[in-house]
């Protein structure tokens, strides 16, 4: 966890109340995970020709390869988390290509969220990258049933949702096709781990 990301929790000089204890609960998480995942930036990554790439004010910033890949390809997986629900919440997406990680990503949303916001904000920010790569087809998998099948038409959306199902479609047309698929939260381990952290750690 890097000196960004303690950066982005300074509100440490109030050890005081439920800062304290969400810098506790941070701490705690990140021993016991073994993590080295920086505030929204997911794993420096130098080998292989791979570097950092800041993304444009308020999205987030990921890390990424430099080339672009094979458009048929494209995998994203998304999560949200909320502690509290509604309460702190994070996001975070993990995109692959071709059998391998290319971009992943994570921030901290705030408070309060509701958990079904936090995954549209990671599903969103997810289809951006993938977008960014020139990606024109794209499957989404994801542990919400409920996100899914709003997003394929088959679920009505209310209105605590509506904006943020908007913006997921607008992004969703800038591609030519979309392919939304559930999977259990153990096979999206990885978009689970990003957005909890940052959840907690802010």
């Amino acid at each position: 966890f890097g000196p960004q990301g303690f950066g982005q929790h300074t509100v440490v000089n109030d050890f005081s109340g439920d800062t304290y204890l969400s810098f506790l609960t941070c701490l705690h998480y990140l021993e016991s995970e073994n993590s080295t995942l920086e505030g929204y930036t997911v794993g420096e990554r130098e080998e292989k020709g791979e570097n950092s790439v800041g993304a444009s004010s308020g999205g987030p910033r990921v890390t990424t390869t430099s080339e672009k890949l094979d458009n048929d390809l494209f995998s994203l997986y998304f999560d949200g988390s909320s502690l509290g629900n509604p309460g702190r919440a994070g996001a975070g997406f993990v995109l692959r290509s071709g059998g391998r990680e290319v971009a992943r990503g994570k921030k901290y949303l705030g408070s309060p969220f509701t958990n079904n916001q936090a995954e549209y904000v990671a599903m969103t920010h997810g289809l951006k990258v993938a977008a960014d790569y020139g990606a024109t087809e794209l499957t989404v998998f994801g542990d919400s049933m409920l996100i899914l099948r709003q997003m394929k038409g088959e679920y009505r959306v209310g209105n605590k949702l509506i904006m943020y199902h908007n913006q997921a479609k607008r992004q969703a047309k800038t591609f030519t096709r979309v392919r939304y698929i559930w999977i259990p939260r153990e096979e999206n381990k990885e978009a689970d781990e990003l957005a909890k952290s940052a959840a907690i750690c802010g």
